[in-house]
C-alpha cells in the first residue's frame, strides 16, 4: 500500500512541477499576443477571449494531465524521458495549433474606407492581390495593426467593378490593391472626420460617461477631438477612432459611431 502512495505522490508531485511550467511559458504566451497581436481595444473588438481560454485552458490541462497519467517513477531514465519528451511534444503541437487559429485573427490592418475604420484579420485579405513586390504591406508575428487607407478609384469601369466586388462580399479594404498610405488618405479623412462634441450631444448618458472617460484618457479637451467609427467582421458598431485635428490617431472610444 506504502508503494502505492509513493507511486502517486510522485505523479502528482511532477504533474505539479509540469503545471508550474505551464503556466510560466503560457503567460510569456500571453504577454506576446497582448502586446504584438491584439493591443487594446482589438482584444474586445474582435471578441477573441473564448478562443484564447480554450488555449490556455488547453495548454494548462492536457501537459500536467498526460505527465499524471504515464508518469512512473520506477521506470528507467530513458523511458521517463522519452515519456516526457512525448507528453511535451503533444502540448506543444496543441498549443501551436491553437496559435495559428488566433494568429489567422488577428488585427493587422486597420484600413480608412469611406467613413470608417475597418479591422483587417489575415484570413480576410485576398492574397491573390498581394504583389510580391509590394513589401509595405508584408505582415509577420511579431508586427503590430497598421494604420493605413484605401484609393480612390482610377476610373469609372473600376469603380463599378469594385462596387460589384462588394456586393459579393470583397470590400475595398480587403483588397491589397486598392491598399495605399495612411498618409495618402489623411487629407480626405480630416474632411470626413466628425466631432466629438457632436457624439456626445446625441448619446445616452451612459455612453456620454464612457466617450467623457476616453477623452480623460487621452488628455485632450473634446472640441480638439474627431471621432471615426472602429468596425471588424464581429462588431460593426461598439467602437470609434479618436482623432486630433491633423488626423493622428489619438485613442479609442467603447461607443457606436453610426448615427
Amino acid at each position: 500500500m506504502q508503494v502505492i502512495f509513493n507511486q502517486i505522490g510522485s505523479r502528482i508531485s511532477t504533474a505539479l512541477i509540469h503545471l508550474f511550467f505551464s503556466i510560466v511559458s503560457i503567460a510569456f504566451i500571453i504577454l506576446f499576443v497582448a502586446y504584438f497581436w491584439f493591443p487594446s481595444p482589438f482584444f474586445d473588438l474582435l471578441e477573441i477571449s473564448g478562443l484564447l481560454i480554450l488555449i490556455i485552458a488547453t495548454h494548462l490541462l492536457s501537459g500536467p494531465f498526460l505527465t499524471l497519467v504515464v508518469w512512473n517513477k520506477n521506470k528507467s531514465f530513458k523511458e521517463r524521458l522519452l515519456d516526457a519528451s512525448i507528453v511535451t511534444i503533444i502540448q506543444f503541437a496543441a498549443l501551436g495549433y491553437g496559435l495559428w487559429i488566433l494568429a489567422q485573427v488577428r488585427p493587422v490592418f486597420i484600413v480608412y474606407e469611406v467613413d470608417r475604420f475597418r479591422v483587417i484579420t489575415p484570413n480576410e485579405i485576398a492574397i491573390n492581390l498581394l504583389s510580391k513586390e509590394n513589401k509595405a504591406w508584408r505582415h509577420s508575428f511579431f508586427t503590430k495593426p497598421q494604420f493605413i487607407s484605401i484609393r480612390e478609384p482610377i476610373n469609372n469601369t473600376e469603380y463599378l467593378n469594385s462596387i460589384e466586388l462588394s456586393l459579393s462580399g470583397f470590400e475595398p479594404s480587403t483588397r491589397p490593391d486598392w491598399w495605399q498610405s495612411y498618409e495618402k488618405g489623411r487629407r480626405i479623412l480630416q474632411q470626413r472626420m466628425h466631432p466629438a462634441g457632436k457624439l456626445h450631444q446625441r448619446s445616452s448618458v451612459k455612453v456620454k460617461r464612457k466617450l467623457e472617460q476616453s477623452l480623460q484618457e487621452v488628455g485632450m479637451p473634446m472640441d480638439n477631438v474627431f471621432f471615426v467609427p472602429l468596425v471588424s467582421a464581429r462588431n460593426l458598431d461598439s467602437w470609434v477612432v479618436l482623432l486630433d485635428a491633423q488626423a493622428n490617431v489619438i485613442g479609442y472610444a467603447p461607443v457606436g459611431g453610426f448615427e
